[in-house]
């Protein structure tokens, strides 16, 4: 069975080892290449501090005891979230998980006073199924990249009640 969970104190490993493989994927290197030239992965170091001391939360999706998605939402500043390392294992995908997830993030911003949402999406030109979900979400481009390697900027705005 498939259940959505906020992290424990211990599973950092477990995330970032899906992130491995989805690197792997997408990218053909590993995490450490990754971290080493493209991203310091801060929060992947602390996510205490990250997310949870920092008006944030980081989630995880768990199929029988191993993780197999990977979410959090940190703060950019009083009203703008980020989410983040949103990360899914290819043989999970399609199935709206990663929806589920996305939507329980986006829930707990709404929920938290934030009153927009960026992401980044690296490589949107391998990631179409990500960038397409964002947007049936209510995010849209900020930018407009062009290059190989470039990223994609989006954002959503929440409405008001």
């Amino acid at each position: 069975m498939i259940t959505l969970r906020t992290i424990q104190p211990d599973e950092a490993d477990d995330a970032i080892t899906v992130m491995d493989l989805v690197f792997q994927e997408l990218w053909h290197v590993g995490y450490d290449r990754v971290k080493g030239r493209y991203d310091d992965f801060e929060d992947m170091d602390d996510i205490d501090s990250y997310y949870f001391q920092n008006n944030g939360t980081f989630m995880v999706l768990e199929d029988d005891g191993k993780i197999i998605g990977t979410g959090g939402i940190g703060s950019l500043d009083e009203m703008t979230a980020e989410l983040k390392r949103i990360w899914l294992l290819k043989e999970y995908r399609g199935k709206g998980l990663g929806r589920k997830l996305v939507t329980s993030l986006l829930d707990f911003a709404r929920s938290h006073g934030y009153q927009r949402v960026e992401l980044t999406v690296a490589s949107p030109a391998l990631q179409i199924e990500a960038v397409g979900l964002y947007g049936s979400l209510g995010f849209v481009p900020v930018n407009d990249p062009t290059g190989e390697g470039e990223r994609l900027l989006m954002r959503k705005r929440f409405t008001e009640k």
